[in-house]
């Protein structure tokens, strides 16, 4: 089951409908108090009713119904409702001096597969189901009530729509982490995610037949999730040695039983082992960042996780934001992943419609990536303004070729190119490139690199990779049979340049022929036939002659490449295209 539409009304600063879609990963994006927080908080609270209404049936059929779901959502530690506090201030009393009768009003549709539909005929009395289940649920200060919708079928009410919320929140389950994560807030999600976890336990055999079964089966899972959490930290903080997650001693006394779901202590051992809550904010952060990854690459039958984080930038340093970039977007390949952001990095670039935009207390799908960079205040150099993907090169000259080798071997690539959507852009050098990645993220573009396959290119590729700076799929070493080393001019078709550089520096040109059954390095190459004919041959020269193949490339109407050396680049051209298209 898969949470796919979420709309509110009525609800803190967000007064008029707005509707999300939700896929595997949704990002919301806006300036400050204009309600990104609220949106992600009404989505926590409309299945937090949800939970209500199938957690107590007897007291949901009955007049105590209203009351039991605000108090059931009040006394929620993670989140809480309080009509007062989050019905819209300037709505709350009308002309007259009374409450407002219009209500707060949540809706959400859920895809079911062929096999939940199933599930739901044979769990439930409703004798209709389609792939779309829709609830709403309306809010007044005196009345709680919520109101099934199934395609080709009236609508659901009372008993039925308990029914229908213990069939959800069995399938469906929300994680929330605020943006003010402190030790409680940080032990709050761990609490919650723990009891998201350990559901299975609680419902056990074991669990109800003796206390010291359950200290053994908690100790053993905790021990487990301790492990995978300690691995998952340990990728922002090597120095840490271990996450301990653990049964405090005083959770019970052998007689009486305290809800070991509310009660776990988080400990931190990075050469003293510390309690979290005298951790920092973002080791805190980190910790329920951990924990939700872990339990996202366990697999799951039954249930999917939404996670909803709160600015999961918030308290890590620059350098971290990279890293969680990657754990988070990896939780979204298992789960649903929905976060507030103000960081450029966490946008997405290549599906702008998976950001959702709050501006003026409304909620809106961006449509392109300029709504993007407009509502995080990214102001990006006028070469990028239209820029999809970025191509980084190492120096002037390759900035200068590339872009007509990729039009003349591609129309696609050449229509971008005219249209900006793809820009070459040089970063002076391997020595600049890491920063220069950083920067282009920072623009809101999506990026590849090409490098040479020599021994700079090789390792600015792979320091980038520790530090977590670039993924696999964003770069291409121009590798090229039989040759250790080698630059981009090695396969370039000499026919092109040679009678140039043997005009400008009289050398002779049958030699630079040669080049094609060369085993050595393009530059290496020149260096040796410019030595071997008396000619100066300095860093002066190399960016001279480099700048004669450049040039007489981009006069050439034709792709002139010796063939097999140039399957590399053939295969970075074709993974421009694909990222274009957005297939990749």
């Amino acid at each position: 089951m898969r949470l796919i539409r979420f709309s509110v009304e009525r609800y803190r600063s967000i007064i008029q409908e707005s509707t999300l879609e939700i896929g595997d990963k949704t990002v919301i994006i806006g300036p400050n108090n204009e309600g990104k927080s609220n949106v992600l908080r009404a989505l926590v609270v409309a299945l937090r009713v949800l939970e209500a209404f199938s957690t107590r049936p007897h007291m949901i059929t009955n007049s105590l119904s209203s009351y039991y779901i605000f108090h059931y959502l009040k006394r929620r530690r993670d989140i809480s409702f309080d009509w007062e506090k989050d019905y819209p201030h300037s709505l709350l009393y009308g002309d007259t001096g009374e409450k407002n009768k219009k209500p707060i009003v949540f809706s959400m549709d859920f895809r079911l597969t062929d096999k939940e539909q199933t599930e739901f005929l044979a769990e439930t009395s409703i004798k209709k189901v389609s792939e779309v289940l829709s609830v709403s649920i309306s809010i007044l200060v005196d009345k709680v009530s919520a109101i099934v919708y199934i395609k080709h079928h009236n609508f659901l009410e009372d008993s039925k729509t308990i029914e229908v919320s213990s069939f959800i929140t069995k399938r469906i389950d929300i994680c929330y982490i605020d943006t003010i994560r402190t030790a409680s807030t940080a032990r709050e999600s761990i609490r919650r995610l723990m009891a998201i976890e350990n559901t299975g336990i609680y419902s056990s055999a074991q669990y109800q037949e003796c206390i010291h079964i359950i200290e053994g089966l908690y100790n053993r899972k905790f021990g487990e999730i301790s492990k995978q959490v300690t691995d998952s930290l340990k990728i922002f903080v090597p120095s840490i040695r271990e996450a301990s997650i653990e049964l405090p001693r005083d959770s019970y006394d052998g007689f009486s039983f305290i809800d070991i779901r509310d009660n776990v202590r988080v400990s931190v051992n990075d050469g003293e082992i510390t309690p979290l809550e005298q951790k920092g904010s973002g080791i805190q952060s980190l910790i329920a960042l951990a924990l939700a990854h872990s339990m996202s690459i366990k697999p799951s039958d039954s249930k999917n996780f939404i996670l909803a984080i709160e600015e999961p930038e918030a308290h890590l340093h620059p350098k971290a934001i990279h890293e969680i970039k990657k754990i988070l977007f990896d939780i979204a390949k298992r789960n649903q992943l929905i976060i507030t952001t103000h960081s450029p990095l966490l946008a997405e670039t290549v599906n702008p419609h998976n950001n959702i935009i709050v501006k003026a207390n409304r909620a809106m799908e961006a449509s392109k990536i300029a709504d993007v960079r407009e509502a995080l205040g990214v102001i990006p150099a006028d070469n990028l303004s239209s820029a999809e993907l970025v191509l980084i090169v190492e120096g002037a000259a390759d900035e200068n070729m590339i872009p007509h080798l990729l039009g003349l071997y591609s129309h696609t690539l050449k229509e971008a190119l005219e249209q900006g959507r793809l820009v070459v852009s040089s970063c002076g050098g391997t020595h600049n490139m890491d920063n220069y990645v950083r920067f282009i993220r920072h623009q809101l573009c999506n990026l590849h690199v090409f490098v040479d396959d020599d021994e700079a290119g090789r390792q600015i590729i792979d320091n980038m990779k520790k530090n977590n700076s670039i993924e696999d799929s964003e770069f291409t070493i121009i590798r090229m049979p039989g040759l250790s080393n080698s630059e981009i001019e090695n396969m370039i078709d000499p026919d092109i340049y040679a009678d140039e550089i043997a005009k400008k520096y009289a050398v002779s040109r049958d030699k630079i022929f040669q080049i094609k059954e060369s085993k050595a390095e393009w530059t290496m190459f020149m260096r040796d036939l410019f030595n071997e004919e008396g000619k100066d041959w300095n860093e002066d020269i190399v960016n001279k002659v480099k700048t004669i193949v450049s040039q007489s490339v981009k006069k050439s109407n034709s792709l002139k490449l010796i063939e097999y050396r140039a399957r590399t680049f053939i295969a970075g051209c074709q993974q421009l295209e694909r990222k274009l298209s957005h297939k990749e």
